[in-house]
């Protein structure tokens, strides 16, 4: 089984979190992908392109509530 972790990294590579996804799908049809999000605002955009799996790095207790 191939999966993606989208990362930092990655996602300045590819320009944005949609870009990176769409990638990653592109590449592995139906293969499962992860990306890691760091504020409400990526976590917007993750949701928007759909991965199957979303990180919430270093967010504090009160923005998870």
């Amino acid at each position: 089984m191939i999966a993606f972790l989208i990362k930092e990294n990655h996602i300045a590579a590819c320009g944005s979190i949609t870009n990176a996804i769409q990638r990653a799908k592109q590449l592995a049809t139906g293969q499962i992908i992860e990306v890691e999000v760091t504020n409400l605002a990526e976590l917007a955009e993750a949701l928007a392109a759909k991965p199957d799996v979303i990180m919430l790095d270093n967010f504090s207790l009160p923005t998870l509530q």
